[in-house]
């Protein structure tokens, strides 16, 4: 038997348990491993690698619960818990100790394949993750010694001043970029991981679909200083459909472009609406009950470009006092938006502002608003600076 699909441990103290799930998965590619009890299971666990484990609760000397925690004590591979158990403790305690999913028994074998090719499928593109993260995390940190170096530089010799500047200023613009990146893959993999266990698999592809441009698309703006404004609209309105899925929210969204306005050669800072746009989907609407509204406005005003981005959620103040109770932390891409401005607004003549409106009625919050002003002629490099 090849190794084409996966391989997978199946850890059950009834043989006959085994026996039928060995069946359906050896029939369908996939290589078996088998334990009969938990330690016996650790053993082999902590021996050979494996793509998923199907875990019993129920069993004697160690629970499924018990196992389950001592493996992700040293692992990541996914474990579905075997349950004859339907109550809700149950479900929820095998979420706690680190499950991704559960099967009822007895088995029905289309769910059992459509669950196991779901599970693997995310556990493939968990490791492709880590390893882009772990690509950009070095990018990031020869892009810091780089500059460190240039600093340096600068500072010995007046002779080399021009070169030096050059390099320094785009090199703080991509550090900045480069830790966004990692930033939003993570968020949008949480995003995933929730619709592969609540979606059926045919809505999960579709998403993987999606997710897969998304990640290509903010990689390759990690090289780049700016991008269009047509594809920056494209990308947003691909992050906010998948944020609705992730969060499950019906969240009416509109983005609107004035006439006058081509979106074709106007060129933006990459990375600049994503970030305000997340924070007011998880700050405002998220926590907010009942209807929902997103409205982004792409306006010219002479030779700025002005973007709103209005939301009729909690509002600043309650989502402040969320923040203080722990349940949500500092957003500290927006922090590196702030930084990127004022890199931006040290070499053009011409400002990028940005403004924070608390939106209300006499004592009735209605949201908040975003106001970001942009030069549309805005330099992006030394280059630019001294052309």
């Amino acid at each position: 038997m090849t190794d084409q699909k996966g391989k997978i441990l199946i850890v059950d103290d009834d043989a006959r348990n085994i026996g039928l799930l060995a069946t359906i998965l050896s029939e369908n590619e996939y290589s078996v491993e088998y334990a009969l009890n938990g330690p016996n299971a650790l053993a082999i666990e902590a021996s050979q690698v494996f793509d998923l484990i199907l875990l019993d609760i129920v069993m004697p000397e160690m629970n499924g619960f018990e196992v389950c925690q001592k493996i992700k004590n040293n692992s990541e591979t996914p474990v579905i818990f075997l349950t004859a158990e339907i109550d809700i403790e149950s479900i929820e305690k095998a979420f706690e100790v680190g499950g991704v999913d559960y099967i009822r028994k007895p088995f029905a074998t289309n769910e059992l394949l459509a669950r196991v090719r779901t599970h693997i499928k995310l556990k493939k593109v968990n490791t492709w993750l880590a390893h882009e993260v772990a690509l950009r995390t070095k990018e990031l940190k020869t892009t810091n010694l780089k500059l460190q170096h240039e600093i340096e530089e600068h500072l010995r010799t007046s002779k080399i001043l021009q070169q030096n500047e050059r390099h320094l200023v785009e090199s703080r613009l991509k550090a900045l970029q480069s830790q966004m990146n990692p930033h939003f893959i993570f968020n949008t993999l949480n995003c995933l991981q929730s619709i592969l266990i609540l979606k059926d698999s045919l809505e999960a592809n579709k998403v993987f679909i999606l997710f897969s441009k998304l990640i290509r698309f903010t990689l390759d703006m990690s090289r780049s200083n700016y991008i269009l404004l047509k594809n920056e609209i494209t990308y947003l309105q691909s992050y906010i459909g998948l944020e609705k899925y992730r969060l499950d929210m019906n969240i009416e969204d509109q983005i609107n472009v004035d006439s006058e306005i081509d979106t074709e050669e106007v060129k933006i800072p990459c990375m600049f609406f994503q970030p305000l746009i997340e924070n007011a989907i998880i700050h405002g609407l998220k926590p907010k009950k009942g209807k929902k509204t997103l409205l982004i406005n792409i306006k010219k005003d002479g030779k700025f470009l002005k973007i709103e981005i209005i939301d009729n959620g909690i509002g600043r103040k309650a989502s402040a006092l969320k923040k203080q109770d722990g349940r949500n932390k500092m957003s500290w891409a927006g922090k590196i938006i702030n930084d990127r401005i004022l890199i931006y607004n040290e070499y053009n003549k011409d400002k990028i502002t940005i403004e924070t409106i608390d939106l209300r009625e006499k004592e009735t919050v209605l949201g908040t608003k975003v106001s970001l002003i942009i030069p549309l002629h805005l330099k992006h490099s030394y280059r630019e600076l001294t052309s």
